[in-house]
């Protein structure tokens, strides 16, 4: 079958991809080096000082470098998820046609140029707004060729975060898609203790591990950047990504949830009966008589996959996965409640002292 190229219209990301030869790990170190590595050089030659908020140090030579590699993780992960789908038995084989033949729409959607060029666009004007406006800053418009070189990268982390979320939203509607519309095979005996479904657990979590680190960006910037912590802009941006990233992981999986759940009773029910049967055949009989060990081990055999069937989650993804979610989540919240909680000019602090002062008689 063909596979899905999801990143044919992100030219800007294409030529890091290519020279990366698709590795996660070497892509988050060619960005580093062609952001933050070639920033800092241009610092020392140009006799700058690197005494830069720290924020902007963390965001350009931590965190840009991992969105990076998590993007090149994503686009790894979407196509080889979408090809498993149809390889690995994960559809019943009367409706693999129809399957085929809503990859390439998928592909299509995947690549669209419009939202390519109004990412780009809209990236390029609001960091040229905001060299233009910081004029006290290191990325300012008095920062010479260290601010132009440090808002091209900047700008390119701004018009990735755009194109990932369109793209987030892409795969959980194709996700739903599928789930609705073809007949899943859940198999909770699977050794991937997923029921077979690993591959749409794993496109799922690629997404959530991104928006996750878009959520401990806008965090940073509130404990780090004192504008942030009071523009209502990014709280609303803040607060949307901290509901919008469960909100994804749980809508694009909720359908298989469902299907295993459904399944694993359906098992678990018929492992059930046959245990009931054959431990009635191995009591039956008079009571001085041995007992039948092939009965016995039937017996045996039936509990042990009654034991593996009951473990498996009704989730797509393991607990260790689990334990990467919630700190996804974990962290940042506690980063901003901490934050807004101990500010005394705090967005939060100013919109609980405006619903005092309305609701006080």
């Amino acid at each position: 079958m063909r596979q899905i190229i999801p990143y044919r219209s992100d030219i800007p990301f294409r030529l890091i991809f290519f020279l990366a030869r698709g590795n996660p790990y070497y892509t988050g170190v060619i960005y580093f080096v062609l952001s933050y590595a070639v920033l800092s050089l241009l610092w020392l030659a140009t006799g700058r000082s690197m005494r830069a908020p720290a924020v902007d140090h963390v965001n350009i030579g931590v965190l840009a470098p991992i969105g990076a590699g998590l993007l090149c993780h994503f686009y790894n992960v979407v196509t080889s998820s979408f090809e498993a789908i149809a390889t690995r038995g994960i559809i019943r084989r009367d409706g693999q046609g129809d399957y085929l033949k809503f990859l390439p729409r998928l592909e299509g959607l995947y690549n669209n140029w419009y939202v390519t060029g109004a990412a780009l666009l809209a990236s390029l004007l609001l960091n040229g707004w905001n060299y233009m406006a910081k004029k006290d800053s290191w990325l300012g418009l008095n920062g010479g060729a260290v601010a132009i070189y440090g808002r091209l990268f900047i700008t390119l982390n701004f018009y990735i975060i755009g194109v990932m979320v369109y793209k987030s939203i892409i795969t959980v509607w194709a996700l739903r898609r599928v789930l609705e519309h073809h007949k899943i095979v859940v198999r909770p005996l699977h050794p991937d203790r997923c029921g077979g479904l690993r591959p749409i657990g794993r496109l799922s979590l690629a997404v959530n591990y991104f928006v996750g680190l878009v959520m401990l960006y806008f965090a940073l910037a509130f404990l780090f950047d004192p504008l942030a912590r009071l523009n209502p802009l990014y709280v609303g941006l803040y607060a949307g990504f901290y509901v919008g990233c469960p909100l994804l992981l749980f809508a694009s999986l909720s359908k298989a949830h469902r299907k295993m759940a459904e399944e694993k009773q359906r098992v678990l029910g018929r492992l059930s009966k046959a245990f009931d049967h054959y431990y009635a055949q191995l009591v039956t009989g008079p009571p001085d008589e041995a007992l039948d060990l092939a009965c016995a081990e039937s017996v045996s055999r039936t509990y042990d996959l009654y034991e593996v069937a009951a473990r498996m989650p009704v989730w797509p993804f393991d607990v260790r996965s689990l334990v990467r979610i919630l700190g996804t989540y974990v962290l940042p919240a506690i980063v901003f409640a901490v934050d807004q909680l101990s500010s005394p000019d705090s967005v939060v602090r100013d919109l609980y002292g405006a619903a005092r002062t309305f609701l006080e008689p």
